[in-house]
């Protein structure tokens, strides 16, 4: 076999890798496609791109590209040339639909916390922390300090819970606790799960502050706040 000759799964093989660094791409896209509320815009119904380039405030050449590249991922639709809308996928990057990503896919976005698989290489080589390399605090320090990503970040976090937390609950058969601590549990959903099972269920959320005073407004909305006791704290550090 000479240099200029490549097997069919030589061939398959070096696609398979190729397909691992585009997806790095495909995430972008799909996170400034988030960022830009395209899916909010389009939700009534479709529209052309010089109404989402007007509506986003973006350059209409540039839009374009994102929305081809949108459009081969399947997350919107091209009707007809020049004209977008919805898909199955695309709906969950509206803002308060169930099962929306939105706030996950776009807290993972921010310029910092993207930035900051640049510095594996650090991470892998030292063993410390990328972030405290980078911003001199930890991620929950940082997002202290900018109330705007740690209100992302609590929603994103939620997003995702209520997303993979119907199917622990089949899995495992919970009926036998009369009383869980979750730590870290976000916003209970988890726990919310099992307190509308059983009405004599008594859950414990153990969270952050600034999450339990989300979660306060978030359960005093609802009848199951007589189930929930509501305790903010700090997990990584002894008590």
């Amino acid at each position: 076999m000479t240099n200029q000759e490549i097997a069919p799964e030589q061939g398959q093989a070096s696609q398979a890798l190729f397909g691992i660094v585009a997806s790095a791409w495909s995430t972008r896209v799909l996170q400034v496609g988030a960022e830009l509320g395209i899916a909010d815009l389009l939700k009534d119904g479709p529209k052309t791109l010089a109404e989402l380039a007007e509506a986003t405030e973006t350059h209409g050449p540039a839009l374009s590209r994102l929305m081809r590249a949108l459009v081969a991922l399947g997350i919107f639709t091209e009707q007809e040339p020049g004209t977008y809308g919805m898909t199955d996928l695309s709906w969950h990057l509206c803002r308060d639909y169930p099962g929306s990503l939105r706030n996950f896919i776009v807290f993972f976005g921010l310029d910092w916390s993207w930035s900051l698989w640049s510095e594996l290489p650090y991470a892998i080589k030292t063993g410390k922390s990328a972030m405290r390399h980078v911003h001199g605090m930890n991620v929950w320090e940082y997002i202290d300090a900018h109330p705007e990503h740690l209100n992302l970040f609590n929603k994103g976090m939620n997003e995702f819970s209520t997303i993979i937390n119907p199917s622990i609950i089949e899995a495992y058969d919970f009926s036998g606790f009369q009383s869980l601590v979750d730590v870290g549990g976000g916003y209970g959903n988890f726990l919310q799960l099992l307190a509308e099972r059983n009405p004599s269920f008594q859950a414990i959320l153990f969270e952050r502050p600034s999450v339990i005073e989300e979660a306060k407004a978030i359960y005093a909305q609802t009848p199951l706040g007589s189930q929930f006791t509501l305790v903010g704290g700090d997990f990584l550090k002894e008590v």
